[in-house]
C-alpha cells in the first residue's frame, strides 16, 4: 500500500503472508493478503474455519510476525504486542484464582496505578459492561457472558486504542450473544475505539460492521469488502431487516464460492 493509507489508516495489512513450516512440507496460513481500518472504525473479516482468522489477528496483535509483507498500526510497523492494542479471545482467559474486581485491577496495577486510584477505575469500567454488583465474585461463580463482560472490562481498562476480538461471542448461547454484540456496540459508540473483529458468523458481522471483508479458504486472501449501509445504532431487528439479508446472501455466496475454489484445489493436489 502507498504511504498515504498507511498514515491515513490505523491499522494496516500490507500484502502479508504467513508461513507455518512442519514435518510434512507446512503450509501457508495467509498470502497475499491486504486490508485497512480507518481510526475509529468497526470492521468485521469473516471467512471460512481454517482460513488464517486468528492468524490474522495474532500478526496485528504482535503476537506472531509475517512470512513477508507488513502490518502496520498508527503508521508504524508492528514489532510486537503494545498496550494501544487489547486483544479479546473467544476463551476468558481470566485469572480464576482473582475476583472479577482482582482482574481488572491486575490491568491497571501493571500500569503502575496506585491500589485505591485502580480500584476505583476497575469500578468504573465493571459498571460499564454491568458487572459492579459482581465485583467481588470469581470467575468460576460467574456465566460465560458475563466472563466476557469481565474480560472486556479488563481490556478496557488498559484504555487501548484498537480491540482486537478473536470470536469472543462463539462459545455463548443465542441470548447471550446478542446481549454482548449490544454492548460491545454501546461501548464503541461511547469510547470510540478502532475494532477489528473476526468471526465466521455472517449474521454477526453485518450487524455489528461498518465494512466486511470477506476472506477465502486456506491460504485465506481477501476476495471482496462490503460497506454495510445499515443505519445506526443497531437493534435486534436488524437481523432480520431486508438489508441485512441482501448482505448476507452477498457474503454467503462468496463464502460457497471460496469453498468450493478450495475443494477443487484439494482434489488436484491430492487425486483419488
Amino acid at each position: 500500500m502507498d504511504t498515504g493509507t498507511i498514515q491515513s489508516c490505523h491499522i494496516v495489512i500490507d500484502k502479508v503472508g504467513k508461513y507455518f513450516a512442519n514435518e510434512n512440507g507446512g503450509l501457508w496460513a495467509l498470502r497475499d493478503l491486504s486490508l485497512c481500518v480507518r481510526r475509529g472504525e468497526f470492521l468485521c473479516v469473516v471467512g471460512p474455519s481454517g482460513c488464517g482468522k486468528t492468524t490474522l489477528l495474532s500478526l496485528v496483535a504482535g503476537f506472531d510476525t509475517p512470512t513477508e509483507g507488513q502490518v502496520y498500526c498508527s503508521g508504524q510497523p508492528v514489532t510486537g504486542p503494545g498496550p494501544d492494542r487489547g486483544v479479546i479471545f473467544q476463551e476468558d482467559a481470566l485469572f480464576p484464582w482473582l475476583s472479577v474486581a482482582g482482574n481488572v485491577c491486575y490491568a491497571l496495577h501493571r500500569r503502575g496505578i496506585p491500589r485505591r486510584q485502580a480500584t476505583q477505575q476497575a469500578m468504573h469500567f465493571l459498571e460499564l459492561v454491568g458487572l459492579q454488583e459482581f465485583a467481588a465474585y470469581f470467575p468460576g461463580q460467574l456465566s460465560g457472558g458475563m466472563k466476557q463482560r469481565a474480560a472486556l472490562a479488563r481490556v478496557l481498562a488498559n484504555r487501548p486504542q484498537a480491540l482486537l476480538m478473536d470470536e469472543p461471542f462463539g462459545a455463548l448461547d443465542a441470548l447471550s450473544r446478542m446481549e454482548m454484540q449490544q454492548l460491545l456496540l454501546t461501548i464503541w459508540r461511547e469510547l470510540a475505539p478502532t475494532i477489528l473483529f473476526v468471526t465466521h458468523d455472517v449474521d454477526e458481522a453485518i450487524f455489528l460492521a461498518d465494512r466486511v471483508y470477506v476472506m477465502t479458504a486456506r491460504p485465506g486472501r481477501i476476495c471482496r469488502q462490503l460497506q454495510v449501509p445499515l443505519p445506526r445504532p443497531r437493534t435486534a431487528e436488524v437481523l432480520t431487516s431486508q438489508g441485512l439479508m441482501d448482505i448476507k446472501h452477498e457474503v454467503l455466496n462468496l463464502l460457497l464460492e471460496a469453498n468450493a475454489q478450495a475443494h477443487s484445489r484439494q482434489r488436484i493436489v491430492n487425486p483419488l
